[in-house]
Protein backbone atom coordinates (compact mmCIF):
# COMPACT_ATOMS: atom_id res chain seq x y z
CA UNK A 1 0.00 0.00 0.00
CA UNK A 2 1.53 3.20 -0.93
CA UNK A 3 0.63 5.44 1.93
CA UNK A 4 0.27 8.86 1.07
CA UNK A 5 -0.31 12.88 2.86
CA UNK A 6 -0.99 16.11 1.83
CA UNK A 7 -0.20 19.11 4.32
CA UNK A 8 -3.07 20.51 4.58
CA UNK A 9 -5.16 17.40 5.53
CA UNK A 10 -3.09 15.51 7.70
CA UNK A 11 -2.40 15.99 11.11
CA UNK A 12 -0.09 13.37 11.32
CA UNK A 13 2.06 14.69 9.07
CA UNK A 14 1.45 18.35 10.51
CA UNK A 15 2.73 16.82 14.00
CA UNK A 16 5.82 14.95 12.27
CA UNK A 17 7.14 18.54 10.83
CA UNK A 18 6.38 20.33 14.17
CA UNK A 19 8.26 17.81 16.58
CA UNK A 20 11.97 16.89 15.79
CA UNK A 21 12.44 13.31 14.89
CA UNK A 22 8.94 12.24 15.30
CA UNK A 23 7.70 8.87 14.79
CA UNK A 24 4.32 7.31 14.74
CA UNK A 25 5.52 4.69 17.11
CA UNK A 26 5.04 7.70 19.60
CA UNK A 27 1.14 6.97 19.13
CA UNK A 28 1.75 3.36 19.28
CA UNK A 29 0.03 2.52 22.62
CA UNK A 30 -3.36 2.64 23.33
CA UNK A 31 -3.89 5.73 25.24
CA UNK A 32 -6.37 9.25 24.81
CA UNK A 33 -3.65 10.96 23.62
CA UNK A 34 -5.55 14.15 23.92
CA UNK A 35 -3.27 16.29 22.63
CA UNK A 36 -3.17 14.45 19.80
CA UNK A 37 -6.05 13.03 19.13
CA UNK A 38 -6.65 13.57 15.24
CA UNK A 39 -3.08 12.19 14.49
CA UNK A 40 -3.93 8.91 16.57
CA UNK A 41 -6.84 8.52 14.68
CA UNK A 42 -4.86 9.30 11.67
CA UNK A 43 -2.47 6.44 12.27
CA UNK A 44 -4.63 3.92 13.33
CA UNK A 45 -6.69 4.45 10.06
CA UNK A 46 -3.49 3.77 8.23
CA UNK A 47 -2.79 0.60 10.03
CA UNK A 48 -6.32 -0.42 9.71
CA UNK A 49 -5.78 0.06 5.84
CA UNK A 50 -2.19 -1.71 5.71
CA UNK A 51 -3.19 -4.36 7.75
CA UNK A 52 -6.52 -5.37 5.91
CA UNK A 53 -5.17 -7.18 2.73
CA UNK A 54 -2.39 -8.41 4.81
CA UNK A 55 -1.79 -12.17 4.71
CA UNK A 56 0.94 -14.78 5.79
CA UNK A 57 3.47 -14.35 3.08
CA UNK A 58 2.91 -10.88 2.51
CA UNK A 59 3.54 -10.65 6.13
CA UNK A 60 6.89 -12.15 5.62
CA UNK A 61 7.45 -9.97 2.84
CA UNK A 62 7.10 -7.07 5.29
CA UNK A 63 8.87 -8.13 7.89
CA UNK A 64 12.22 -8.56 5.49
CA UNK A 65 11.66 -5.23 4.64
CA UNK A 66 11.39 -3.27 7.86
CA UNK A 67 13.53 -5.78 9.59
CA UNK A 68 16.71 -3.43 9.87
CA UNK A 69 14.37 -0.12 11.27
CA UNK A 70 12.87 -2.25 13.81
CA UNK A 71 15.76 -3.69 14.96
CA UNK A 72 17.82 -0.63 15.27
CA UNK A 73 14.74 1.57 16.30
CA UNK A 74 11.95 -0.58 17.68
CA UNK A 75 13.90 -3.36 19.04
CA UNK A 76 12.41 -3.69 22.62
CA UNK A 77 8.76 -4.24 20.51
CA UNK A 78 10.46 -6.48 18.07
CA UNK A 79 11.72 -8.67 21.29
CA UNK A 80 8.22 -8.69 23.05
CA UNK A 81 6.26 -9.68 19.78
CA UNK A 82 4.97 -12.99 19.89
CA UNK A 83 2.01 -13.30 17.30
CA UNK A 84 1.68 -12.62 13.32
CA UNK A 85 -0.28 -9.76 14.69
CA UNK A 86 1.75 -8.19 16.92
CA UNK A 87 4.42 -8.47 14.01
CA UNK A 88 2.08 -6.80 11.48
CA UNK A 89 1.03 -3.79 13.40
CA UNK A 90 4.83 -3.57 13.90
CA UNK A 91 5.29 -3.28 10.15
CA UNK A 92 2.27 -0.91 9.72
CA UNK A 93 3.83 1.45 11.45
CA UNK A 94 7.18 1.11 9.81
CA UNK A 95 5.55 1.95 6.87
CA UNK A 96 3.61 4.88 7.96
CA UNK A 97 7.15 5.97 9.35
CA UNK A 98 9.22 5.32 5.79
CA UNK A 99 5.67 7.17 3.98
CA UNK A 100 6.45 10.20 6.60
CA UNK A 101 9.98 10.74 5.79
CA UNK A 102 9.36 10.05 2.51
CA UNK A 103 6.94 12.93 2.26
CA UNK A 104 9.18 15.26 4.43
CA UNK A 105 11.98 14.50 1.84
CA UNK A 106 9.53 15.94 -1.02
CA UNK A 107 8.89 18.83 1.25
CA UNK A 108 12.65 19.59 1.64
CA UNK A 109 13.03 19.48 -1.58
CA UNK A 110 9.81 21.53 -2.57
CA UNK A 111 11.76 24.13 -0.15
CA UNK A 112 14.42 25.03 -2.78
CA UNK A 113 11.87 26.77 -4.48
CA UNK A 114 10.94 30.67 -4.36
CA UNK A 115 7.70 31.05 -1.76
CA UNK A 116 4.71 30.98 -3.06
CA UNK A 117 1.74 32.60 -1.83
CA UNK A 118 -0.36 29.12 -1.20
CA UNK A 119 2.66 27.57 0.71
CA UNK A 120 0.81 27.07 4.04
CA UNK A 121 3.20 29.27 6.50
CA UNK A 122 0.99 32.31 4.69
CA UNK A 123 -2.54 30.79 5.60
CA UNK A 124 -2.71 33.08 8.76
CA UNK A 125 -0.96 35.88 7.59
CA UNK A 126 -1.35 36.32 3.85
CA UNK A 127 0.02 39.79 3.98
CA UNK A 128 2.91 38.76 4.91
CA UNK A 129 3.95 37.10 1.60
CA UNK A 130 4.17 40.78 -0.10
CA UNK A 131 6.57 41.80 2.71
CA UNK A 132 9.35 39.22 1.81
CA UNK A 133 12.58 40.73 0.53
CA UNK A 134 14.22 38.70 -1.42
CA UNK A 135 12.39 35.98 -0.96
CA UNK A 136 12.51 35.94 2.88
CA UNK A 137 11.72 37.84 6.06
CA UNK A 138 13.45 40.85 7.56
CA UNK A 139 13.66 40.36 11.16
CA UNK A 140 13.25 42.80 13.48
CA UNK A 141 13.05 42.75 17.25
CA UNK A 142 9.52 42.69 17.54
CA UNK A 143 9.82 39.56 15.90
CA UNK A 144 12.11 38.00 18.66
CA UNK A 145 11.72 36.30 21.56
CA UNK A 146 14.91 35.57 23.32
CA UNK A 147 13.42 32.12 25.04
CA UNK A 148 12.41 30.94 21.54
CA UNK A 149 15.18 31.97 19.47
CA UNK A 150 18.36 29.48 18.73
CA UNK A 151 17.19 27.01 21.53
CA UNK A 152 13.79 26.30 20.07
CA UNK A 153 13.88 28.29 16.26
CA UNK A 154 10.56 29.88 16.75
CA UNK A 155 10.48 33.93 15.35
CA UNK A 156 7.16 35.47 15.93
CA UNK A 157 4.48 38.23 13.72
CA UNK A 158 2.37 39.24 16.27
CA UNK A 159 0.61 36.04 17.71
CA UNK A 160 1.70 34.33 14.66
CA UNK A 161 5.25 31.70 15.39
CA UNK A 162 6.79 30.98 12.45
CA UNK A 163 10.01 28.93 11.89
CA UNK A 164 13.12 29.09 9.79
CA UNK A 165 13.44 27.14 6.71
CA UNK A 166 14.11 23.57 7.25
CA UNK A 167 17.92 23.49 5.78
CA UNK A 168 18.31 26.37 8.13
CA UNK A 169 16.80 25.34 11.20
CA UNK A 170 19.42 23.26 12.64
CA UNK A 171 22.02 26.62 12.66
CA UNK A 172 20.83 27.43 15.76
CA UNK A 173 24.00 29.37 17.22
CA UNK A 174 23.57 31.60 13.81
CA UNK A 175 20.15 31.98 14.14
CA UNK A 176 20.86 33.51 18.10
CA UNK A 177 23.17 35.57 16.27
CA UNK A 178 20.96 37.11 13.65
CA UNK A 179 18.50 37.50 15.95
CA UNK A 180 20.87 39.76 18.15
CA UNK A 181 21.79 41.36 14.74
CA UNK A 182 18.41 42.61 14.22
CA UNK A 183 18.32 44.93 16.79
CA UNK A 184 20.78 46.44 15.18
CA UNK A 185 19.17 49.57 12.87
CA UNK A 186 22.49 50.22 11.01
CA UNK A 187 21.76 46.09 9.52
CA UNK A 188 19.14 44.59 7.44
CA UNK A 189 18.69 40.98 8.65
CA UNK A 190 16.65 38.60 6.25
CA UNK A 191 15.90 34.65 7.17
CA UNK A 192 14.10 32.31 4.86
CA UNK A 193 10.72 30.81 6.25
CA UNK A 194 10.26 26.94 6.49
CA UNK A 195 6.99 26.96 3.76
CA UNK A 196 5.16 24.24 5.61
CA UNK A 197 4.63 25.51 9.03
CA UNK A 198 3.10 28.12 11.30
CA UNK A 199 1.51 28.21 14.69
CA UNK A 200 0.27 30.65 16.91
CA UNK A 201 1.96 31.99 20.04
CA UNK A 202 -0.47 30.31 22.32
CA UNK A 203 -0.54 26.83 20.85
CA UNK A 204 3.63 26.62 21.71
CA UNK A 205 4.57 24.08 24.12
CA UNK A 206 7.37 25.40 25.82
CA UNK A 207 10.11 22.55 25.60
CA UNK A 208 12.93 21.95 23.86
CA UNK A 209 12.94 20.99 20.04
CA UNK A 210 16.56 19.95 19.56
CA UNK A 211 17.61 17.39 16.57
CA UNK A 212 19.12 15.61 18.93
CA UNK A 213 16.94 14.74 21.58
CA UNK A 214 14.79 12.06 20.39
CA UNK A 215 11.55 10.74 21.69
CA UNK A 216 8.87 11.94 24.63
CA UNK A 217 9.61 15.26 26.34
CA UNK A 218 9.26 15.03 30.27
CA UNK A 219 6.65 18.10 31.57
CA UNK A 220 5.55 18.82 35.14
CA UNK A 221 2.48 18.04 33.68
CA UNK A 222 3.26 14.60 32.18
CA UNK A 223 5.71 13.28 35.19
CA UNK A 224 2.39 12.15 36.60
CA UNK A 225 0.29 11.16 33.63
CA UNK A 226 -0.25 7.34 32.92
CA UNK A 227 -1.34 8.58 29.87
CA UNK A 228 0.48 6.44 26.81
CA UNK A 229 1.32 9.05 25.39
CA UNK A 230 3.13 10.00 28.41
CA UNK A 231 5.30 6.40 28.29
CA UNK A 232 7.93 5.63 26.17
CA UNK A 233 11.54 5.89 25.80
CA UNK A 234 13.57 9.29 24.56
CA UNK A 235 16.86 9.38 24.18
CA UNK A 236 19.60 12.63 24.46
CA UNK A 237 23.12 12.82 23.03
CA UNK A 238 25.91 14.11 24.29
CA UNK A 239 26.46 17.42 21.79
CA UNK A 240 27.85 20.35 22.11
CA UNK A 241 29.80 19.93 24.88
CA UNK A 242 32.86 21.95 26.22
CA UNK A 243 36.51 20.45 25.96
CA UNK A 244 36.56 20.00 29.69
CA UNK A 245 33.42 17.85 29.53
CA UNK A 246 34.69 16.07 26.28
CA UNK A 247 38.25 15.21 27.84
CA UNK A 248 37.28 14.38 31.97
CA UNK A 249 33.93 12.93 31.44
CA UNK A 250 33.31 10.99 27.77
CA UNK A 251 29.83 10.33 27.27
CA UNK A 252 27.94 9.31 23.73
CA UNK A 253 24.15 9.98 25.42
CA UNK A 254 21.86 8.56 28.07
CA UNK A 255 18.82 6.74 27.71
CA UNK A 256 15.25 7.49 29.29
CA UNK A 257 12.46 5.70 29.50
CA UNK A 258 9.29 5.54 31.49
CA UNK A 259 6.38 2.92 31.81
CA UNK A 260 3.37 2.30 33.80
CA UNK A 261 4.22 -1.00 36.19
CA UNK A 262 1.81 -3.27 35.47
CA UNK A 263 -1.36 -3.80 32.42
CA UNK A 264 -3.42 -3.02 35.65
CA UNK A 265 -5.00 0.62 34.30
CA UNK A 266 -5.68 0.85 38.23
CA UNK A 267 -2.12 1.10 39.24
CA UNK A 268 -0.37 4.44 40.16
CA UNK A 269 3.19 3.39 39.54
CA UNK A 270 5.11 4.49 37.23
CA UNK A 271 8.70 3.57 36.51
CA UNK A 272 12.19 5.22 35.11
CA UNK A 273 15.05 4.05 33.52
CA UNK A 274 18.05 5.76 33.16
CA UNK A 275 20.68 4.26 30.79
CA UNK A 276 24.21 5.71 30.40
CA UNK A 277 26.10 5.14 27.62
CA UNK A 278 29.57 5.89 27.42
CA UNK A 279 31.94 5.51 24.30
CA UNK A 280 34.30 3.11 23.80
CA UNK A 281 37.38 4.61 25.03
CA UNK A 282 38.44 6.64 28.73
CA UNK A 283 38.81 10.03 29.46
CA UNK A 284 41.75 11.92 26.85
CA UNK A 285 41.11 8.43 24.53
CA UNK A 286 42.79 6.35 26.10
CA UNK A 287 42.66 2.70 25.77
CA UNK A 288 40.34 0.38 28.43
CA UNK A 289 39.55 -2.69 28.80
CA UNK A 290 35.44 -2.29 29.09
CA UNK A 291 32.88 0.31 29.26
CA UNK A 292 31.12 1.25 32.72
CA UNK A 293 27.91 2.86 32.22
CA UNK A 294 26.13 3.99 35.33
CA UNK A 295 22.21 3.08 35.26
CA UNK A 296 19.14 4.08 37.48
CA UNK A 297 16.00 2.83 38.43
CA UNK A 298 12.83 4.80 40.55
CA UNK A 299 9.52 4.30 40.31
CA UNK A 300 7.03 7.32 41.71
CA UNK A 301 3.60 7.22 42.97
CA UNK A 302 1.19 8.96 40.21
CA UNK A 303 -1.98 9.19 42.51
CA UNK A 304 0.72 10.22 45.66
CA UNK A 305 3.07 12.68 43.65
CA UNK A 306 6.18 11.17 44.81
CA UNK A 307 8.56 8.72 44.44
CA UNK A 308 8.93 5.50 46.42
CA UNK A 309 12.00 4.10 45.33
CA UNK A 310 15.36 4.58 43.58
CA UNK A 311 17.95 2.90 43.19
CA UNK A 312 21.94 2.94 41.13
CA UNK A 313 24.36 0.84 39.70
CA UNK A 314 26.91 0.03 37.51
CA UNK A 315 26.98 -2.04 34.71
CA UNK A 316 30.31 -3.67 32.93
CA UNK A 317 30.55 -4.28 28.85
CA UNK A 318 33.52 -5.81 27.73
CA UNK A 319 35.24 -3.64 24.81
CA UNK A 320 35.08 -6.57 22.49
CA UNK A 321 31.08 -6.85 22.37
CA UNK A 322 30.43 -3.25 23.13
CA UNK A 323 28.48 -1.88 20.14
CA UNK A 324 27.98 1.91 20.54
CA UNK A 325 30.07 4.51 19.00
CA UNK A 326 30.31 7.72 18.00
CA UNK A 327 28.78 6.95 14.78
CA UNK A 328 26.35 4.66 16.41
CA UNK A 329 25.19 5.84 19.60
CA UNK A 330 22.42 4.41 19.37
CA UNK A 331 22.97 1.08 19.34
CA UNK A 332 21.27 -1.48 21.18
CA UNK A 333 23.64 -2.91 24.60
CA UNK A 334 23.82 -6.25 25.16
CA UNK A 335 22.85 -7.73 28.97
CA UNK A 336 25.95 -6.38 31.31
CA UNK A 337 28.67 -9.33 31.75
CA UNK A 338 28.93 -7.97 35.33
CA UNK A 339 26.64 -5.54 37.50
CA UNK A 340 26.42 -4.10 40.70
CA UNK A 341 23.68 -2.38 42.54
CA UNK A 342 25.50 0.70 44.78
CA UNK A 343 22.65 2.08 46.67
CA UNK A 344 19.03 1.72 47.02
CA UNK A 345 16.16 3.94 48.75
CA UNK A 346 12.90 2.93 49.66
CA UNK A 347 9.88 4.73 50.90
CA UNK A 348 8.28 8.37 49.89
CA UNK A 349 10.47 10.76 49.08
CA UNK A 350 10.42 14.45 48.23
CA UNK A 351 11.13 15.67 44.68
CA UNK A 352 14.37 17.76 46.47
CA UNK A 353 15.71 14.28 47.84
CA UNK A 354 15.09 12.40 44.62
CA UNK A 355 16.76 14.92 42.58
CA UNK A 356 19.53 15.36 44.98
CA UNK A 357 20.43 11.38 44.77
CA UNK A 358 19.72 11.61 41.33
CA UNK A 359 21.84 14.36 40.34
CA UNK A 360 24.85 13.69 42.64
CA UNK A 361 24.61 10.32 41.22
CA UNK A 362 25.02 10.76 37.57
CA UNK A 363 27.27 13.99 38.34
CA UNK A 364 28.74 15.21 34.97
CA UNK A 365 26.17 14.15 32.98
CA UNK A 366 24.75 17.14 31.75
CA UNK A 367 21.81 15.43 29.41
CA UNK A 368 19.98 14.43 33.32
CA UNK A 369 19.13 17.90 34.05
CA UNK A 370 18.39 18.60 29.59
CA UNK A 371 16.30 15.20 30.32
CA UNK A 372 14.41 16.36 33.97
CA UNK A 373 15.10 20.35 34.07
CA UNK A 374 11.49 20.95 32.78
CA UNK A 375 9.92 19.08 35.49
CA UNK A 376 12.09 19.28 38.44
CA UNK A 377 14.79 21.83 39.90
CA UNK A 378 18.34 19.21 40.01
CA UNK A 379 20.46 19.37 42.56
CA UNK A 380 24.07 21.08 41.61
CA UNK A 381 26.41 18.54 39.82
CA UNK A 382 23.48 17.07 37.74
CA UNK A 383 25.00 18.65 34.49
Amino acid sequence: MAIKFEIRDSRLLRLALAESRFSPFDLYEDGAYPDHQDAKAEVERLAETYLAPLDAEGLKDALAEHAAYLSEWQPERLEQARTPQDFARLCAFAEIHAALMRTEAELRLASFSAPRETDPVFDAAPALFGSLQDGMIALAPENIDPGWVATNAVFFVGEGALFPHPLLAGYRELLGLLAELAGDPALRVLVALDPHRHARREDLQYRLLEDYWDGMKLTRETLDSLDGHDQGTSFHAAVGRNEAETLFNPLLGTWFDWRGRADDPDDPVKRLYIREVKPPHGPFGREIPAVLNRELHAERDTAARRFTHVDGKVCRYPLETYPASASDPRAALPAPERARKLWRVDGPMSDTQWCELVGQFYRGNELIAEHLGNAFTLAPGSG
